[in-house]
């Protein structure tokens, strides 16, 4: 330290120790001499920080060890040296510095402020940016995409708007921000002193010997005993609630449990059930057979042979019986032979539907060459077809042959000997067809069959809406009447 700066400080004999660290010996550490080389300490450097330590060595042609050994006992009134309120950054600061450590060198380079690289503001990382737009680190230009960017090459800086860039340590800005740093950093909280622990141990002291004085102490931080008791609050409401929540999973595993009994008895009845069904169907195979076996039986030998009989017996009582009561015998022998004969070909050969049209209606048929089976188109406003079905069980034609019939709006009365509730293989056909062609059936409340308790006459529709229903007349002959009503333009 050069003396010319203190001119009325005497020097200060170093004090006698007998430890070698404050004895009057020489120290062993040397000074440093003009070469580093010759030093024989070892230096530590960065390399990015090589070319400015040796423009500072270049700079500073003799380097000096500075040693601050003063001591205000030591020095008299004119020899105290008074520090400054405004803190002035060193002028060593803005350059590297070699430290000496022992035996090692250090280069102690200047402080660097944190600059944001995307806005160029100071104090942030860039991660923690909140600006948008991206700021050019040369003319400082606010761009959305820097890859589109076209920069001026006028450097520019973002803090001050002088001609040097965002980060260098001559900004005045920076140097503020620098100095305030080191401002806080020189100027820590101060720590208690003795004396106002002395003044609490002295509080301490006078509660314990009378325990019915209260002391002097600062008021308790009510926000924060707020919070706690609010803290305490809501974990007495969590509890509550995972009290509530273990409850209703203890009853929903319960319900599980119940649910799965059930599901197993459902499981066994339907199994039962399905059995059930298939013993149903067996029976059904086997009682069919037998149904099958007696039809051939009647027909192929019951059936002739009562014809021989009925002829026989014709010509024999023709000589004993009147005439009138011989006609009538006669004529319902014959008609009971026509009947068997029907039932043997299981076709009506000469026609077995007939349809029925008012005059002021206007019709026309439709081309079917299908055995019991007329069409008819209804002219008007709407588009209507009719059609009159008779199908007995021995019949040439499915109901496939039908669907070439149907129209938009199509209704097919008939005797379909189908009873839709009793005979399953039979309307398991007949509606898996009805419903390919959206066919809803319609059928009256009571029997149809006068021989059996059975509906074998309704009708299918579809596009229309029917209500169908039985004619309230005196029955006569094997079948009933049907009435149908429909809305017709």
């Amino acid at each position: 330290m050069d003396a010319n700066i203190f001119p009325n400080r005497q020097p200060v004999q170093s004090p006698v120790s007998t430890s070698r660290a404050g004895s009057s010996a020489s120290s062993a550490r040397r000074t440093l001499s003009s070469n580093e080389d010759e030093d024989g300490f070892t230096t530590v450097k960065s390399k990015k920080k090589k070319n400015r330590n040796e423009s500072f060595d270049q700079s500073s042609p003799s380097r000096q060890v500075i040693t601050t050994s003063l001591s205000p006992t030591n020095m008299s009134n004119d020899q105290v040296i008074t520090q400054s309120t405004n803190i002035v950054q060193h002028p060593l600061a803005m350059q590297p510095v070699p430290v000496t450590n022992e035996s090692t060198r250090y280069a102690l380079t200047p402080f660097q402020v944190l600059v944001c690289s995307k806005c160029s503001g100071i104090g942030h990382f860039r991660n923690q940016c909140t600006q948008i737009q991206t700021t050019c680190k040369i003319c400082c230009d606010l761009i959305d995409n820097p890859n589109q960017h076209t920069c001026s090459n006028i450097i520019k800086c973002a803090h001050c708007g002088n001609n040097h860039k965002s980060t260098s340590s001559t900004c005045p800005v920076i140097k503020a921000y620098r100095a305030d740093l080191t401002r806080k950093i020189l100027h820590p909280v101060p720590a208690p002193s003795d004396s106002s622990l002395i003044n609490s141990n002295t509080n301490f002291i006078s509660i314990l010997r009378n325990p019915h004085q209260q002391a002097s102490q600062p008021p308790t931080n009510n926000i924060m005993m707020e919070k706690l008791d609010d803290l305490i609050h809501k974990l007495s409401d969590v509890k509550d609630h995972l009290s509530s929540l273990s409850l209703k999973y203890e009853k929903f595993e319960q319900f599980m449990i119940e649910k799965n009994q059930s599901d197993q008895t459902l499981k066994l009845n339907l199994n039962s059930l399905s059995q059930t069904t298939n013993d149903l169907k067996h029976d059904v195979i086997y009682y069919r057979s037998k149904i099958d076996r007696q039809e051939k039986i009647i027909s192929k030998l019951m059936v002739p042979m009562f014809t021989d009989l009925f002829q026989v017996f014709i010509s024999q009582m023709s000589d004993v019986l009147d005439v009138t009561i011989y006609t009538n015998l006669k004529q319902k022998l014959e008609h009971y032979l026509i009947q068997m004969q029907k039932a043997r070909e299981g076709e009506n050969r000469n026609g077995g539907v007939l349809i029925l049209v008012r005059a002021e209606y206007q019709v026309k048929r439709v081309v079917c060459d299908l055995p019991n089976v007329c069409v008819l188109d209804f002219v008007g406003e709407d588009e209507l077809r009719i059609c009159g079905v008779y199908a007995p069980d021995s019949k040439s034609w499915k109901w496939d042959n039908l669907t070439i019939y149907l129209a938009k709006k199509t209704v097919i009365f008939g005797d379909f000997n189908v009873d839709l509730n009793q005979d399953s293989t039979k309307a398991e056909s007949l509606l898996s067809w009805a419903d390919n062609q959206f066919l809803a059936p319609f059928t009256p409340d009571a029997p149809t069959s006068m021989r059996s308790n059975r509906v074998i006459d309704y009708a299918l529709a579809c596009g229309i809406s029917i209500d169908i229903q039985n004619f309230n007349e005196t029955r006569s002959g094997e079948k009933c009447s049907l009435e149908g009503l429909l809305s017709f333009h």
